[in-house]
């Protein structure tokens, strides 16, 4: 008889797969809590304001001053990702009243990256735009305004 026994993987019970959440406290050394998806969203082309994507830090907002009624609004953004794990994966330019408020997604690559900021910089573009002042503006509110005038 063997003094120790060699441990094979049919010794073992099966384990759930399981990813914990947040900091383990004392006490809770035990318990395993569920990681969730809810907010997650399927791939799409198309992306709106408002979606459980990552909406990413825009610094600083160009536009021209004026535009002819019918003309394409070009608006350029730009701004940085956290790391280097970031890619800019879309945007997104709302019309609401007088206001024109765009967003930049970003995507997170798996694994590991960089700890050094990644800039970006974007061009989009809103068409059917009607005479009148807008106020272009960022949906997190990090960058300053900027106004136009549609003639």
């Amino acid at each position: 008889m063997p003094l120790f026994k060699r441990k094979t993987k049919k010794d073992e019970p099966e384990k759930k797969a399981t990813q914990v959440v947040g900091p383990i406290k004392r006490g809770d050394q035990g318990e395993e809590k569920e990681k969730t998806r809810k907010g997650v969203i399927p791939k799409e082309t198309t992306m709106t304001i408002g979606q459980a994507k990552k909406p990413s830090r825009i610094e600083v907002i160009r536009a021209p001053e004026t535009i002819a009624e019918g003309q394409i609004l070009k608006i350029q953004v730009s701004g940085h990702f956290p790391n280097l794990g970031w890619s800019l994966e879309g945007t997104a330019a709302e019309v609401r009243e007088n206001e024109i408020i765009v967003a930049v997604y970003g995507k997170r690559k798996e694994g590991m990256a960089g700890q050094a900021l990644k800039p970006f910089s974007a061009v989009i573009d809103v068409s059917n735009l009607q005479k009148g002042e807008y106020l272009v503006k960022d949906a997190s509110n990090t960058a300053e305004p900027t106004k136009i005038i549609v003639s």
